[in-house]
Formats: C-alpha cells, structure tokens, sequence
C-alpha cells in the first residue's frame, strides 16, 4: 500500500533512506523492496 508522496521529507532524510537502500541492494534484496523497506 503507497504512503503517499516523498517530497515532504527532508534532505538528510531522503539520504538516509536511499543508504539504508543500497545497503539492502548489496545483500542481494530487488531494488523495489530494498527503497520499500528503506522507507518503512
């Protein structure tokens, strides 16, 4: 289910998630639920 748009987040929070995603994509986890996890 969407939680609605991202633009309200701020900088240091949109780089933290996509952090936290790229450590999710380097242990083998899909790209979609790797950025769906980082954002939960």
């Amino acid at each position: 289910m969407p939680r609605g748009d991202k633009s309200k987040y701020t900088d240091k929070q949109e780089r933290k998630a996509d952090h936290i995603a790229e450590g999710y994509e380097k242990r083998g986890v899909s790209d979609k639920e790797a950025e769906r996890r980082a954002w939960a």
